[in-house]
């Protein structure tokens, strides 16, 4: 299992920002079209690298659950992990410039697409449905990227739905996939 220093140093990463939940780098062929664009989250903060495989873990979670909910496949997927290390993670980088956030922008808000509604309606239906604590905890997640305007979600119109690049997971959480 690779560590945080040896992905930096193979993919000659550039920190992004600092985060608490871990400090994001992305590849510098990031913005190059040929090239798988990437975006590492080291946990060298309030996550420890002993979170690493528990959050792996609910990432998978969560977009199993989106699954077993066709309707909400239909409109919604969580992108996967590309490679979990020892002390990080690595996702896709996307270059989108419109989020669901920017539908709710008071000063120039962005016409959402039509799917917006009907995603957020099927999510209600299909959260109605929870039956257990870690379900409950799937939603709460969930709803953060879905009901609320999220900057990490976007509507990726060559597939027709929404992307969750990375969903707003609390400490808190990660500690029922501990348990």
């Amino acid at each position: 299992m690779a560590e945080f220093a040896q992905i930096a140093d193979q993919h000659l990463l550039h920190k992004f920002l600092d985060s608490p939940c871990g400090t994001l780098y992305f590849t510098p062929e990031a913005f190059e079209p040929d090239e798988v664009p990437l975006v590492v989250r080291h946990f060298d903060r309030e996550w420890e690298p002993r979170l690493v495989g528990h959050y792996a873990s609910l990432i998978l979670d969560l977009q199993q659950w989106v699954k077993s909910h066709p309707t909400l496949a239909a409109l919604v997927r969580i992108e996967q992990l590309i490679e979990v290390g020892r002390d990080f993670v690595a996702r896709r980088h996307y270059r989108h410039y419109v989020s669901t956030a920017h539908y709710a922008d008071w000063d120039d808000p962005v016409e959402p697409p039509s799917q917006l509604e009907q995603m957020r309606v099927t999510f209600r239906k299909c959260a109605s449905t929870v039956t257990n604590q870690k379900e409950r905890a799937i939603v709460t997640i969930l709803a953060r990227s879905i009901i609320e305007p999220n900057y990490e979600t976007f509507f990726k119109e060559d597939e027709g739905l929404f992307v969750i690049v990375e969903p707003e997971i609390r400490g808190e959480e990660i500690d029922l996939w501990v348990a």
